[in-house]
Order: C-alpha cells, then structure tokens, then sequence
C-alpha cells in the first residue's frame, strides 16, 4: 500500500463519523441552548413567542427563505460552500432601523444542519437560555464597541438574552 493509499484511507475513515446521529444530536443541543431570545413583542402587547405547535401557517420571509445552502451559510453534510434550493448571519448586523418593525427578534447564528434544534425552541419544548457573548452595536460607526467605553451605546448589552419557560401541554 502506498502512502497515498494510506492518506485516502484515513480521509475516508474521517467521513464515515461526520455526521453521524450523536454527533447531529451534541450540534441540536447546541443550537437549542446557544439560541437568542433579543425581543418578544411589542410594547402593550402580549409576547408572540412560543408559537403554537397548532398553528395553521408559519411565514418564514426573505431571500434565504426556500435556499437550504444559504440557510445552512453554504455548508452541508453533502456540500461545502454553494446556494441550495430565513435570514441567518454568523455574527450581529444593522438592524436598529428596523427594530421597531419586528414583533420578534431570534438570531440563529447559523444552525446549518441541525435548524431543528431552533423549532425545539420557538415551539417550546425548550427554554430560549442564550446570552450575547459581545455587544449588539447600533451603527457602524459605534465600532468597535466595547463594554466602559466612554461611548457605550450598543442596541443590546453583553450579556443579554431574553428568557422563556418551556411550554408544559396539558
């Protein structure tokens, strides 16, 4: 067996774990807990989230919305890097202009292919626990932002995160 042999060998035996149930079960978990709560309502109204598993209709809107490539930032278990046939970002964008448009506000910070682990949540079967782990700027112009600078003043706080309990059916 030559070398090269050898090196595809071991490259197929790593293939074979990738993606294997518990491995996808460890990544729903971490979705479900890492999973943001930033708003839930609007003011003098009832919170919108949990949604109910009854629900005749879920709008889910944008240009991600039926593009599992984008929805997964182009990184499957089947492909790398390409556009497939919901808003996502791997890190916080401008969205105070728009802020008091949305009813609710849950960044998913790129799920990729465990999205189900964000259901668990919206739904309620799980807690929303996740806190930001860096400041949520306004603008552009605010960065960087960081926390006791004698400017500080970010959309959301390090550290926030909204909480809810999980939804006990009777």
């Amino acid at each position: 067996m030559s070398t090269q042999d050898v090196k595809r060998t071991l490259s197929i035996s790593k293939v074979i774990f990738y993606g294997e149930q518990h491995h996808r079960e460890l990544a729903r978990e971490a979705i479900r807990k890492s999973l943001l709560l930033l708003k839930n309502g609007k003011p003098g109204k009832p919170p919108i989230l949990l949604l109910s598993k009854n629900a005749n209709k879920i709008l889910v809107a944008g240009t991600h919305a039926h593009n599992l490539g984008y929805q997964c930032d182009g990184w499957t278990i089947e492909w790398q890097g390409v556009s497939g046939n919901n808003w996502t970002a791997g890190r916080p964008v401008v969205i105070e202009p728009y802020l008091d448009t949305m009813d609710a506000l849950v960044p998913a910070w790129l799920p990729r292919s465990e999205v189900q682990g964000v259901a668990d949540v919206l739904f309620g079967d799980y807690e929303f626990t996740g806190k930001l782990a860096r400041t949520w700027f306004k603008r552009i112009d605010q960065l960087p932002t960081n926390q006791g600078d004698p400017n500080y003043d970010p959309l959301f706080l390090f550290g926030f995160g909204l909480k809810t309990q999980p939804r006990v059916e009777l």
